[in-house]
């Protein structure tokens, strides 16, 4: 029995297993995000259709998540991710945010006449 194909591996076990760190902070949630649409769009291109589903906790609220085998990851999953850590400036992903909650803010804040 092949068990590189059965193996679940989630995107932040495999990133901490190949950087050999942990990811805990707010810029690490982002980073992850942003590697979760690219895995997803890498998996329905190589295989035609979109990841498998299951039920996790994440924030306290059971949601459906993509879940990977360790062979998506040997396969195409881990040239996703150390082109999105090799691409990813958190300060850049900073500053877009706060234009973002500035422009909200702005807009919720001002009063429209007619």
């Amino acid at each position: 029995m092949n068990t590189l194909c059965n193996e679940e591996w989630s995107i932040i076990r495999r990133v901490e297993y190949l950087s050999q760190r942990v990811l805990c902070t707010k810029k690490d949630k982002n980073m992850l995000c942003k590697m979760g649409q690219r895995l997803a769009r890498a998996h329905l291109k190589k295989r035609g259709y979109a990841p498998l589903k299951q039920s996790q906790l994440v924030d306290g609220v059971v949601r459906d998540v993509n879940h990977y085998t360790l062979q998506d990851f040997v396969e195409f999953g881990d040239a996703v991710l150390a082109e999105v850590l090799a691409s990813y400036d958190p300060q850049q992903d900073d500053a877009r945010r706060r234009r973002k909650n500035y422009k909200d803010t702005i807009f919720k804040t001002t009063t429209w006449s007619s």
